[in-house]
């Protein structure tokens, strides 16, 4: 459950490469080995496509929001169920991941080993859901 708070407190989308850009946070965040080598390795099985969007947008921002923001393994979650992600994100000096959508450079889409192949529907629905449910627009659903 930890993560999928992370997940929406950062704006970073439900996908694999959402879910590297974490593993980048987290690394910053905690400075713990683990995810230095989740961070590290998980990219190799990602598409040239993916990796790029990682590298340019996503990188960068975990490497800034992390240095900047309050440990978030510190905060009480349970005490924080009311509140507005808004004014959480603010309390905690927590940037929101860069919004990729209209981005000539999500690649991630268009990239021929994402767009067929088992289980492409499935993905396909699932990235479509989170930007309909407005995983980087603040609002959680």
């Amino acid at each position: 459950a930890g993560a999928r708070l992370w997940h929406v407190l950062c704006g970073l989308p439900p996908t694999v490469v959402g879910e590297v850009a974490l593993k980048w946070f987290e690394m910053i965040q905690t400075q713990l080995p683990m995810c230095a080598l989740s961070a590290f390795v998980a990219p190799i099985g990602l598409s040239p496509g993916d990796r790029q969007v990682l590298r340019t947008h996503y990188m960068p921002w975990a490497v800034n929001a992390g240095t900047r923001a309050s440990l978030l393994m510190n905060v009480r979650y349970e005490d924080e169920l009311e509140t507005n992600v808004m004014d959480l994100r603010s309390r905690l000096s927590l940037e929101m991941a860069p919004s990729l959508s209209g981005n000539k450079d999500r690649r991630h889409h268009q990239d021929p080993q994402r767009t067929s192949g088992p289980g492409t529907r499935a993905r396909a629905d699932r990235d479509r859901r989170g930007t309909e449910e407005g995983w980087n627009d603040g609002n959680v659903r």
